[in-house]
C-alpha cells in the first residue's frame, strides 16, 4: 500500500511511468549530517562512517545518514572484497594514532571502534549471510522502501527521488545478489526460505 501511494503521489503530482522508470541520479537534498572533524581520531572517525555509510545504505538511512538513501550497497564478492578492504585501511589508521595524540574519551572511542571493525570484518569474512541466507536480500530491500515511505524524515522531493532510484537499483541489487548466494561449506542456500515466509505472512492476512 505504501508502493501504491508513493507512486499515486508522483502520478499526481505529474510523472508519467515512463519518466518513474527512467533511470536517473539520485541527487540528496539534506545537508551532510556529520560534524566537521577538528581532530586525527574525529577525521578517522569521519572517515569510517561515510566507508560504513556507503557500504550498508539502508543502514545508513535507519542511523540518520541520509546522502546514500537513493543506494541499496553492493552484495557480491567484489562488495565483500572492498568492505574488507577499507575496514583493513581503517584498522590500520586508527591504530596508528598514538595515544598521546588522543583525549581520554577518544582512547575509549577508539577501543569501541576497534571492536566494531572486528565485528564487520568476522561478518563479512565468518558469516557471510549474503552467500547463503536470501532473506538478507528480503530484508534489505523491506527496510529500504519501508524508510523511505514511512518515516517522513525529509520533504517528498527528497523520499520520493530516493525511492525511484532504488526501484531503478533493484533489478542489478537482486542480480548481484543471486550470483552471491552460492553457500558455504555446511552452509548451503536454502532457496525456500523466502516462499515459506511469504505463505506465512499470507496467512497471517487472512486470519
Amino acid at each position: 500500500d505504501d508502493i501504491d501511494g508513493a507512486v499515486a503521489g508522483l502520478a499526481s503530482a505529474g510523472v508519467t511511468f515512463g519518466e518513474m522508470m527512467t533511470t536517473l541520479p539520485f541527487h540528496a537534498t539534506l545537508p551532510d549530517p556529520l560534524p566537521l572533524p577538528g581532530t586525527p581520531f574525529a577525521r578517522a572517525l569521519d572517515a569510517f562512517l561515510r566507508d560504513a555509510f556507503t557500504a550498508s545504505p539502508v543502514f545508513a538511512g535507519f542511523a540518520g545518514y541520509h546522502l546514500v538513501d537513493g543506494d541499496w550497497g553492493d552484495p557480491s564478492e567484489a562488495g565483500r572484497a572492498t568492505r574488507l578492504a577499507a575496514l583493513d585501511r581503517h584498522e590500520a589508521i586508527l591504530t596508528a594514532l598514538a595515544d598521546a595524540d588522543l583525549s581520554a574519551d577518544e582512547r575509549v572511542d577508539r577501543a569501541y571502534l576497534l571492536e566494531l571493525i572486528a565485528q564487520q570484518r568476522f561478518g563479512d569474512r565468518e558469516l557471510r549471510d549474503e552467500a547463503w541466507d536470501p532473506l538478507t536480500v528480503v530484508y534489505t530491500l523491506g527496510a529500504g522502501f519501508f524508510l523511505l515511505l514511512s518515516r517522513e524524515y525529509a520533504p517528498w522531493s527528497h523520499r520520493g527521488a530516493a525511492f525511484l532510484s532504488r526501484v531503478q537499483g533493484v533489478p542489478a541489487y537482486l542480480e548481484a545478489a543471486l550470483a552471491a548466494l552460492t553457500g558455504l561449506p555446511g552452509r548451503p542456500p536454502d532457496l525456500d526460505e523466502p516462499r515459506r515466509v511469504a505463505d506465512s505472512v499470507a496467512l497471517m492476512g487472512g486470519a
